[in-house]
């Protein structure tokens, strides 16, 4: 149909009388990933994830790929979809989750925290890793989004989180930085804290005089 709004909601329709897995389905939505209209990508990559299983490789690499669609809105929902097909836990997805929290556009990076327990469980060490990768990064936007992620999956108390923090107190020159990594850890440390946290928030105070 030459309506783009019309296209996306056939396909969308598709998912609902097609079952998951159809190969049919699949093969029709996945035609429609590089089209010419915005909006029916949009629909396509939804419709791929709705007709795929949890784990599905495939649909994996086809939703990740569209994360560097050349319109706004396609890698917002590629980067909201893609925990929903990725494997759980699984250490290659949690790398491009953690890529993800880099992407130049702030929706894409917030998209991808808001499906953050899609792709991993809570407490998940790899994960908490990735996260606290980026705590140190010189971009506001990408210190704040791996601050809204490590509050989504870190339990508060959690050892690799706290250290995360710690460790951005320690080695970061970055000003801003040390007050975003002090802010978080105040958040998911637990109370009373051991002298690995409470030492270098007292040093931070000291040296950098960071609000509390």
């Amino acid at each position: 149909h030459e309506d783009a709004e019309v296209r996306a909601i056939a396909i969308q329709a598709l998912t609902r009388i097609a079952t998951r897995g159809d190969p049919v389905a699949r093969t029709a939505v996945r035609k429609r990933l590089e089209h010419a209209a915005p909006q029916a990508r949009a629909a396509a990559v939804e419709a791929l994830v709705a007709l795929s299983q949890k784990g599905d490789g495939g649909a994996y690499g086809l939703v990740y790929g569209k994360l560097t669609d050349g319109a706004l809105d396609v890698r917002k929902v590629a980067a909201r979809k893609l925990g929903e097909v990725a494997p759980k836990n699984d250490l290659k997805a949690i790398r491009s989750f953690g890529k993800l929290l880099t992407h130049r556009d702030e929706e894409v990076r917030e998209s991808a925290v808001d499906s953050l327990l899609d792709l991993s469980d809570m407490d998940h060490d790899k994960t908490i890793e990735e996260i606290g990768k980026r705590l140190e990064s010189p971009n506001p936007g990408v210190r704040r989004a791996a601050m809204r992620g490590m509050l989504k999956v870190a339990s508060k108390g959690n050892d690799l989180a706290m250290s995360s923090c710690t460790e951005t107190l320690r080695k970061s020159s970055d000003r801003e930085a040390c007050v975003d990594a002090a802010r978080l850890l105040r958040r998911v440390a637990s109370s009373p804290a051991h002298d690995g946290v409470v030492v270098p928030c007292a040093r931070a105070w000291s040296n950098l005089r960071l609000p509390w």
